[in-house]
């Protein structure tokens, strides 16, 4: 009786086993497992966000290490700060701003506007969400041949989304989000940690194509809080009271 209940459990395990082990057939199966690796429903279980770190970003030929705060609110605010003099002699300080569909940019305090900081500064707030934006936002998933990123075989998922299409590469070792690539720019992830009951990277390489020139940007996050109060008017500095059509400067 027992030798026969042993064999039960054992035959239990190996069902368990195989189906947990069995490798995934499409790309929904692929990103669905990511998600789950990051952390399931914590991915977007928050209400506000704030993070902060380092970034390291170039100026006049030599790259300075600044302070990087990202303020992020659901569902349509976000507000990143780059500070470029806090720990060296830099010259310049950035703000980048979302607010229910505008986006606008402070260098030096100074603001300027254009309807293509909207597109990109709502992708900068669907990124808090980490790879569960693409899986319950994308129109279409499609499955890709596989590739390497930094030496790490990765599945590659083209995720379609509002006619903006975004290539996912995500690591066949361990199901995490390894590398983004949309439009002419690239972000490579690595670091992973734990914040809260989400798995994020800490370190993030971005890699820009503007024109002939390749600017690169590096960031590491240090800390993620989650639901703490955001001062309203972070998101509000020099807000523009009318459609931003085209670039515009005041």
């Amino acid at each position: 009786m027992r030798r026969n209940v042993v064999l039960y459990i054992f035959c239990c395990y190996l069902i368990f086993f195989n189906v947990c082990s069995k490798a995934p057939q499409s790309a929904r199966e692929i990103i669905n497992r990511s998600v789950e690796k990051h952390g399931g429903k914590a991915l977007t279980n928050w209400k506000t966000m704030v993070v902060k770190g380092e970034v390291f970003q170039e100026d006049v030929g030599r790259k300075y290490r600044g302070e990087y705060i990202k303020y992020a609110q659901k569902p349509d605010k976000l507000r990143v700060e780059r500070d470029l003099t806090k720990f060296e002699r830099g010259r310049l300080f950035y703000s980048y701003i979302y607010n229910n569909g505008k986006g606008w940019m402070l260098i030096n305090l100074i603001p300027y506007y254009g309807k293509q900081y909207g597109k990109l500064f709502k992708r900068w707030l669907n990124q808090c969400n980490g790879i569960a934006y693409y899986a319950n936002s994308a129109d279409t998933l499609i499955l890709k041949p596989d590739k390497k990123v930094k030496g790490e075989k990765a599945y590659v998922i083209s995720a379609i989304t509002d006619n903006d299409t975004t290539n996912l590469y995500i690591n066949k070792k361990d199901y995490y989000l390894i590398q983004e690539e949309y439009g002419k720019t690239k972000r490579i992830y690595s670091g992973f940690k734990r914040f809260g009951n989400a798995i994020y990277p800490t370190y993030i390489d971005e890699i820009t194509k503007i024109g002939p020139r390749t600017v690169k940007v590096n960031f590491i996050y240090h800390s993620i809080e989650y639901n703490t109060p955001i001062d309203q008017k972070l998101f509000e500095e020099d807000m523009p009271n009318y459609n931003i059509s085209e670039n515009r400067k005041e």
